[in-house]
């Protein structure tokens, strides 16, 4: 994330992690759909709320989840 030692962030850096967390998002619900007795972890909750995912990523989430 750090380019340099001062305070400055790479970009890229960023837009790689968001889409690491959209892969684990994808996962999650594909488990869901395969496993219906599938339970998301606690610790995992938070890359299906904002502001990490969209309004649809979180009503989805809400819909499969039932939460």
């Amino acid at each position: 994330m750090w380019q340099s030692n001062g305070p400055f962030y790479a970009g890229a850096a960023f837009v790689r992690v968001g889409s690491q967390i959209a892969t684990y998002a994808a996962c999650f619900h594909l488990v869901k759909v395969s496993r219906s007795a599938f339970v998301l972890p606690k610790s995992s909750e938070f890359i299906f709320l904002l502001p990490l995912a969209s309004d649809e990523g979180e009503k989805m989430y809400r819909t499969l989840f039932a939460v």
